[in-house]
C-alpha cells in the first residue's frame, strides 16, 4: 500500500509529522488489526506492507 504526494509535495515536513503517522498507524491497528512487515516514510510519500489477519480484509 502507497500513498504520494501531488506533485511531489512534501505531507511529513519535521520530524514531528513522522512521529505522529507511527502514532495513527498503532492507533489504527487497535482499532482494525494488520500485520506491518514493513515500512517507509519518506517526506512525499508512504509505503506499507501489510499482512491482514484474514482473507478479505485489506
Amino acid at each position: 500500500m502507497l500513498n504520494r504526494a501531488n506533485e511531489q509535495a512534501r505531507i511529513f515536513g519535521k520530524e514531528a509529522d513522522y512521529a505522529d503517522f507511527e502514532r495513527v498507524m498503532q492507533e489504527t491497528l487497535t482499532k482494525k488489526p494488520m500485520r506491518i512487515l514493513g515500512y517507509a516514510i519518506l517526506p512525499n510519500h508512504w509505503h506499507l506492507v501489510l499482512w491482514p489477519e484474514r482473507d478479505g480484509e485489506l
